[in-house]
């Protein structure tokens, strides 16, 4: 079926030099566009060989300071994005650090902003659309959950603009390929200027490759200091105090290597996930009150969850709700960071006068249930070093 009949020719130039429209688009007249079929006539023009590949993405987007994020995406709302060492989940416009770290809200708002570039760019509304309807010179699209719209170049098949959740995300450029265009670089309200290069798309995610499977599941941007003098966790590499909540422990013997360590633990987590408990982060190692070296497993219940039901063999412990002293080292191995961690700490309860209440704690950001660490890894590892206070 022809979805809009074209005149021959490309779009104008306009009077002052500048393009109106990408070089090479054609012309094709407004009232020659069939509202109802105008994603399809949009796609056939630009997209053709993509129809199918565009919502499951790899790119990555250049931003306007020089930073560059790798986005991996399920379009529209779940991707994972990686910059450096740190990579993030993006699910549903909640954001959580994949290596357990803190989240801020100008860095979740960012995160959330790319995701959105990349939607732009791969033309993501206009293959999800569902329904369209002209809105004076603009189209507005249904893809099943809200309403974009979409701006087009005078006289051409060629998005100009896709306006959703209240930002309106220019195309600045395309780039042309033998079989298709694509957007390149656009302009993001927040972010500025942005340019993206699609490396892959049609991508087979594994089935939880957008979800995080060690922090409990939690809004991190959101501002919440429900202990009086207590501040939101950042990794600072000098001692800051901050609310930690109530967490529960199965406590292991440390056989003080990291093979044995991977094994026990291992099955810990196994089991507190059958039984349906809420993992709390990762493994802590720690000397007891009768001086017993120790590898814990932190987990809550869920609310309106069973209580964990400990096999025979299983040792538990808890640490109340209450002000935890934090560092994070920045230097060193990880021995030596836990080092540092504890000197740090110790220095700290003695000048500001605090009262420890229980050991100095080494929280590795180690995925211990899936694989033993190596070397290179230790090297140069995140650690959370702390200690509950009054």
């Amino acid at each position: 079926m022809l979805l809009v009949s074209c005149d021959a020719g490309t779009a104008p130039v306009a009077s002052d030099g500048a393009s109106d429209a990408p070089a090479g688009a054609r012309f094709v007249a407004r009232d020659a566009v069939d509202a109802a079929q105008l994603p399809q006539a949009i796609l056939a023009e630009c997209h053709a060989p993509l129809m199918h590949r565009m919502q499951r993405v790899k790119a990555t987007v250049s931003l306007e300071d020089g930073r560059k994020l790798l986005v991996q995406a399920r379009l529209p709302s779940l991707g994972r994005v990686r910059e450096g060492k740190r990579e993030w989940l993006v699910a549903q416009g909640r954001v959580e650090a994949l290596d357990g770290g803190e989240v801020s809200a100008a860095q979740a708002a960012t995160l959330r902003d790319a995701l959105a570039v990349v939607d732009a760019a791969a033309f993501g509304p206009i293959h999800r659309a569902s329904r369209c309807r002209a809105v004076g010179a603009d189209f507005a699209l249904g893809d099943g959950a809200r309403e974009v719209t979409v701006t087009l170049h005078p006289n051409t098949l060629f998005p100009a603009a896709i306006a959703a959740a209240g930002a309106t995300v220019t195309i600045e450029d395309y780039l042309r390929t033998p079989t298709s265009w694509v957007a390149r670089a656009l302009r993001h309200p927040r972010l500025g200027s942005c340019r993206v290069v699609f490396e892959d798309g049609g991508l087979l995610f594994p089935s939880d490759y957008f979800e995080d499977k060690q922090r409990p599941r939690a809004t991190r941007e959101s501002v919440r200091a429900p202990i009086p003098g207590a501040a939101i966790e950042t990794q600072s590499s000098t001692p800051i105090i901050v609310a930690g909540k109530a967490t529960q422990l199965v406590l292991l013997a440390d056989p003080g290597a990291w093979r044995p360590r991977h094994d026990r633990y291992r099955d810990v987590i196994a089991e507190l996930q059958r039984q349906g408990q809420r993992i709390a982060g990762f493994p802590l190692l720690f000397t007891d009150e009768r001086g017993q070296r120790r590898v814990a497993a932190p987990f809550r219940r869920r609310p309106k969850g069973a209580a964990f039901a400990a096999p025979d063999d299983y040792e538990l412990s808890a640490i109340p709700a209450g002000k935890l002293l934090v560092v994070y080292p920045k230097e060193g191995d990880l021995d030596a960071r836990v080092a540092t961690g504890r000197r740090l700490l110790e220095r700290a309860l003695t000048n500001r006068k605090l009262q420890a209440r229980g050991p100095i704690i080494a929280q590795p950001f180690l995925q211990l249930q899936t694989t033993p660490p190596d070397a290179t890894k230790l090297e140069d590892v995140v650690v959370r070093v702390w200690v509950r206070i009054e």
